[in-house]
């Protein structure tokens, strides 16, 4: 159990019936969806459903709304890329929900040469009008996230991209140290950039933060957004400036940490020429170089 207050209340599991994710190849019978996909390529357009149905009278106890007369929205997103930074996840499919319409049934088509790395996908019910009998702490504007249940399926090697985040006590960890008082750290080596991203790379969230933590764990597009492209940003520009001579990210592999900072830096900057136009970059506009990173690590939904 969560030791945050909410702003406001929200649906929990027990009033929802969730039939699970189900994914497949096109046209052939779906499977309940793992961790990984195996065999998967790129030429494979893939299907995934799943769907929803609210306990109305439930849901309305939950949050407040005791005559039930509230709408809402059931909305899927959909994205993709390598690691803890993919690609903007996008709206696919919605359905309006309300008392009388309960329920929500999604089937959608991604096609193979969209993805990369790792399938991520969200299933949100979302408030479009409160309902008059609304409590003080019931939910109120629009676009309240009242429910969500995510899926994460690894369609390739982007499985190791991907860095352990830890949430532990600072006080308690580095006392006495100069970061003891930061809400996050991470732990990487910068010469160590052939290694496995996931063993050389470790994200620790600050637990003596709680609300900070709790918005962190729960995927707050914000407070996920600085996090990681502050990560993101420390590590590239780390690694640009140290090893301006010799450095070629060619020759990492994927999953390796070299491997991984050449796919940020590629999303961030698409059209830069090479290492040297990026070096300058960080050194004539060190702000543009850090807010780009940044906005790389953009995770929220976008329609």
């Amino acid at each position: 159990m969560s030791r945050i207050a909410y702003p406001f209340l929200r649906i929990p599991d027990e009033a929802i019936e969730f039939t699970g994710w189900h994914i497949g190849d096109v046209g052939l019978p779906l499977f309940a969806a793992t961790e990984i996909l195996e065999d998967w390529d790129y030429a494979r357009d893939l299907t995934l459903s799943g769907s929803v149905t609210v306990d109305w009278e439930a849901a309305s106890s939950a949050i407040g709304f005791g005559d039930g007369d509230w709408l809402a929205l059931a909305q899927l997103s959909i994205g993709t890329g390598q690691g803890h930074l993919p690609r903007l996840v996008r709206n696919v499919a919605s359905h309006r929900l309300w008392k009388d319409s309960t329920s929500a049934l999604f089937e959608v088509v991604v096609p193979g040469q969209s993805l990369s790395a790792q399938l991520i996908a969200r299933l949100d019910i979302i408030l479009l009008e409160s309902s008059a009998s609304a409590s003080e702490l019931s939910p109120v504007a629009k676009g309240s996230r009242l429910w969500r249940e995510e899926l994460d399926v690894i369609i390739e090697d982007g499985g190791n991209a991907r860095f352990p985040v830890s949430s532990i006590s600072f006080q308690a960890a580095f006392a006495d140290k100069p970061h003891q008082f930061a809400p996050w750290y991470v732990d990487w080596r910068p010469e160590d950039l052939f290694g496995d991203f996931s063993s050389k790379v470790v994200l620790y969230v600050n637990s003596d933060e709680e609300l900070f933590l709790e918005r962190f764990m729960q995927g707050e597009r914000l407070t996920v957004q600085a996090v990681l492209g502050g990560v993101a940003a420390q590590m590239c520009s780390t690694v640009l400036l140290h090893n301006t001579d010799e450095l070629d990210f060619d020759v990492f592999e994927e999953g390796s940490v070299g491997g991984v900072l050449r796919h940020w830096l590629h999303q961030a900057f698409p059209d830069e020429g090479g290492v040297a136009s990026l070096v300058r970059l960080l050194h004539n506009d060190p702000g543009a170089f850090n807010a780009a990173m940044i906005a790389v690590a953009d995770m929220g939904d976008r329609s």
